[in-house]
């Protein structure tokens, strides 16, 4: 009688410790499961964010260029501009380069995207086929005064016919950025930037490289920063 009973509340009582460690397991699976899912649809639209203010911004900055195109396309429609012409040709091979590099330096990290768009835009001012090469969207962080150091590096003089190239470049959390047109004459100096190196070259041309390690870096940009 007794231990017959004993027997029967000890196995209900391990059965109702086994179900409820069963239990507890398969809600932590659960909240487990949750908190990965929380984790990804956070990513998911932090990585949204990041792609439309990126779309947002890349409109912004080619719709003037888009506009500068209208007068050599109207021109070309109304045939006032031989198409075949080397006027054509190269005013064509500019703004097409001048797209691309826009396009190019809106995939870079912020603080590096705006100071590489005023180099594109100074390089495009001044009559120079500006073309971007490299790894924009994999560069380190870059001190705040970049954009003061870089500008001061677009040679000073007529680019009419010339090409001006940005070679970007991250290696073991650095960035280098060398700024060349090897048919323009080395004119100037390295201008001041504590956080920066800056190293000129008259050697054939005008060649210039700014790089930085990541400890003299600003912090990363957050989510869905312009």
């Amino acid at each position: 009688g007794c231990s017959g009973w004993a027997t029967s509340a000890a196995l209900y009582a391990v059965a109702v410790l086994s179900a409820s460690l069963i239990a507890v397991r398969t809600l932590n699976r659960q909240a487990a499961k949750l908190v990965r899912a929380q984790r990804n649809r956070d990513d998911a639209e932090e990585s949204r964010a990041r792609a439309a203010a990126l779309r947002a911004e890349q409109k912004e900055w080619l719709a003037p260029a888009l506009t500068d195109c209208v007068p050599l396309l109207a021109a070309l429609g109304e045939g006032s501009l031989d198409p075949t012409s080397d006027q054509a040709r190269g005013r064509c091979r500019s703004e097409s380069s001048h797209l691309r590099s826009l396009v190019t330096v809106a995939a870079a990290p912020a603080g590096i995207r705006e100071a590489l768009r005023d180099v594109v835009l100074l390089g495009h001012r001044r009559g120079f086929d500006v073309v971007v090469r490299g790894v924009v969207d994999e560069m380190p962080p870059a001190p705040p005064d970049l954009a003061d150091a870089l500008t001061p590096l677009v040679p000073d003089a007529d680019g009419s016919g010339h090409e001006l190239a940005l070679l970007v470049t991250p290696h073991d959390a650095t960035g280098s950025i060398i700024i060349s047109a090897p048919t323009v004459a080395s004119s100037g100096s390295a201008p001041t930037a504590p956080m920066l190196d800056i190293t000129l070259d008259d050697v054939g041309g005008w060649w210039a490289q700014v790089s930085w390690p990541a400890s003299e870096a600003s912090a990363p940009e957050p989510a869905a920063s312009r």
